[in-house]
């Protein structure tokens, strides 16, 4: 029996409580005589299970469970092993995942800064471009002035 805050609980009920029945052993109110012959009959029924159940697990049962414990051990073992590496290469994946992702952003932003560097130059190269159309425009100008003066 088990106690707790003071107050008596019965016992959990096993699997097995159909193997023990629940019937009442006669205790108050009958003789000593009485008492004893229930709980030998109880005791007698109870005995002859476990010597069913003896039977039942003879032996060789018993080899062929430790066998069958044996091999679900080494499965176990097994898929253990399994997760460990599928554990293990899924690691491996996301650190590749996390470079990559790493390489596609520093190639991203070192692709901006191409692009603006590319603008620049092409807004210097239209200003000297701007530049040498005026410069050559004043040339023209100066040369067919020189024409005219001569």
């Amino acid at each position: 029996m088990k106690f707790r805050r003071g107050r008596v609980s019965s016992p959990r009920p096993f699997r097995g409580t159909r193997v023990f029945s629940q019937e009442n052993v006669p205790l108050l109110g009958e003789g000593p005589a009485e008492v004893i012959l229930a709980l030998q009959e109880r005791l007698l029924r109870v005995l002859s299970l476990l010597n069913h159940l003896g039977a039942w697990f003879s032996k060789e049962d018993v080899a062929s469970v430790k066998e069958e414990a044996n091999e679900l051990s080494r499965q176990l073992s097994e898929e253990k092993s399994r997760r460990a590496t599928k554990g293990m290469e899924l690691h491996d994946l996301q650190a590749k995942i996390k470079a990559i992702e790493d390489t596609a952003e520093t190639s991203s932003s070192e692709a901006l800064a191409l692009g603006r560097k590319n603008q620049k130059l092409e807004e210097a190269l239209e200003k000297l471009r701007a530049e040498a159309k005026i410069s050559e425009d004043v040339k023209v100008m100066a040369v067919d002035g020189a024409k005219m003066t001569s």
